[in-house]
């Protein structure tokens, strides 16, 4: 008797990732200081500001990262470039190597920083320069986040917005340890002091988040000049309204600009659907 065949897939199924990202200068700014990337890492294919692109992938497979550089003008752009550069390199060589998404993302991270370190080091004028960096890999029905500086990642599941990473700033950190509210802290101590970057040092602490991902959730990643105009609310609400991808970014950067847009605005929106 000739055997059917096994209706149950033996690899789980991939994702369908629809993704876009999109980079804006703000209204205040005269420079652009964040970079921007998304990656299938199975095919090759990164694309950055002001692209889309749909991948179906498995664990491992697919990339994203925001970088918002900091140092002087060009010092900034020179920083969030290179660790762009050097994290979509290691994301792809770990690929290869089927590593763990947590090592991936920690070697990434250490591999961007060497790189920006030692041209800081090299070009005098750079000397201050560096970025922060929030990257997140798909993983086995999980997303896995780094965080170093105070961009940030958030998950949209079923109307509710949830901030999976921790701002390293010293904002937070007073905000945790004390009773103070924010504003007083803001105003005695500035809510734009960093506690790392990639670059200001040889080496950095990457904060990792693993959270399971489910059909319909979608992420968002962005740097501070959306998480700070713009409040979690109407970055939900924003979310809730345009479910495309693109849609999305275009509206979470209108939403920055309209609340002032004092700083570069970075962000990329991705929805994962099992097909």
């Amino acid at each position: 008797m000739e055997s059917l065949p096994d209706p149950f897939p033996r690899e789980p199924l991939p994702f369908r990732v629809d993704a876009a990202a999109a980079s804006d200068v703000g209204r205040e700014r005269s420079n652009n200081e964040d970079r921007v990337v998304i990656a299938d890492l199975a095919t090759g294919v990164a694309i950055g500001g002001g692209g889309a692109s749909t991948s179906y992938a498995r664990a491992g497979d697919w990339f994203a990262a925001v970088c918002d550089g900091m140092g002087g003008e060009e010092g900034g752009e020179i920083a969030s470039r290179l660790a762009v550069d050097a994290l979509l390199g290691s994301m792809t060589d770990s690929r290869a190597a089927r590593r763990d998404p947590g090592d991936a993302i920690g070697l990434a991270a250490e591999h961007a920083t060497r790189s920006v370190h030692a041209e800081a080091r090299r070009v005098p004028r750079l000397a201050r320069m560096g970025t922060t960096a929030t990257i997140a890999l798909l993983g086995e029905a999980e997303i896995v986040v780094g965080q170093v500086g105070d961009s940030r990642a958030y998950l949209f599941r079923t109307g509710a917005l949830l901030q999976l990473t921790r701002d390293q700033t010293l904002l937070a950190m007073l905000a945790e340890r004390t009773c103070q509210p924010r504003a007083e802290l803001a105003a005695s101590f500035g809510s734009n002091v960093i506690l790392q970057a990639v670059g200001s040092k040889p080496s950095v602490d990457v904060a990792l988040t693993r959270v399971p991902i489910a059909s319909g959730d979608v992420v968002l990643l962005c740097s501070d000049g959306l998480s700070g105009p713009v409040d979690d609310a109407r970055i939900a609400s924003i979310l809730a309204e345009h479910h495309e991808p693109a849609r999305a970014v275009a509206a979470l950067i209108e939403a920055a600009n309209a609340a002032g847009g004092p700083d570069n605005i970075s962000c990329i929106v991705a929805r994962f659907q099992r097909p």
